[in-house]
């Protein structure tokens, strides 16, 4: 069985959950690139930064945007 078959297996739930790449990240939120680039940047929302990528995961988005 591979982790993409079984949901209850952790590394798949934190595929499901993570986000790579700012273009990502803009597509969950529903807002332009430029935006979630400028969001990151400025520590607005929740983001790390590895090399020249962003990531983010879903459940901390939702965190904050429900906390703010």
């Amino acid at each position: 069985m591979s982790l993409t078959e079984s949901s209850n297996r952790p590394a798949a739930k934190l595929s499901s959950d993570l986000l790579w790449g700012a273009d990502a990240i803009a597509d969950e939120l529903g807002i332009d690139v430029r935006r979630a680039y400028y969001l990151l940047e400025n520590k607005l929302i929740p983001g790390t930064k590895t090399g020249r990528s962003w990531s983010s995961s879903r459940r901390k988005l939702r965190e904050h945007f429900e906390t703010t």
